[in-house]
């Protein structure tokens, strides 16, 4: 059984940020696009009932491929517009760390959502899902799971150069 202070830590929200630079190469008619990408990530817990001392910060980096399949595209001379959907796979190189403790795991995680393209811009909404299941022991009274229950969520805005 959960204490009450466990519970809190288990449904703490994290908020972070992600840095992805990559390269993309899209079919003349914009139907079908490969993607390769380094990313850089950090997110830290965010609950106000929860000391901050008892917190954790995650640091990743990872490299990842996408492949992107657009139901709706135009290519008109000028302009670009592309609306369909993303998968593909990120490994990913997880560090945790809570005050002095710190604990590390490698993951593969699958990614997909949709994605809206305008000429040199574009956003996509998406998810990253940790393939394996691993429990990293923090401390002697924390553990973290790292695995499909733990999913995260991301909007990412897009620039081709």
């Amino acid at each position: 059984m959960l204490t009450s202070q466990e519970r809190e830590l288990r449904h703490a929200t994290n908020l972070g940020f992600d840095l992805v630079v990559g390269y993309a190469v899209h079919t003349q008619n914009n139907i079908l696009g490969f993607r390769v990408y380094g990313m850089v990530s950090n997110a830290y817990n965010v609950r106000n009932s929860v000391p901050q001392q008892e917190l954790f910060s995650r640091a990743s980096v990872g490299l990842g491929a996408n492949v992107t399949l657009n139901f709706i595209s135009n290519t008109t001379p000028g302009h670009l517009f592309g609306f369909g959907v993303f998968a593909g796979a990120a490994g990913m190189e997880n560090n945790y760390i809570q005050g002095q403790h710190f604990a590390h795991d490698f993951n593969l995680n699958a990614v997909g959502g949709i994605e809206f393209r305008f000429n040199s811009d574009g956003f996509q909404i998406g998810v990253r899902v940790p393939v394996f299941d691993r429990i990293l022991h923090l401390t002697d009274d924390v553990m973290i799971t790292n695995s499909y229950k733990d999913p995260s969520c991301f909007a990412n805005y897009i620039h081709y150069f």
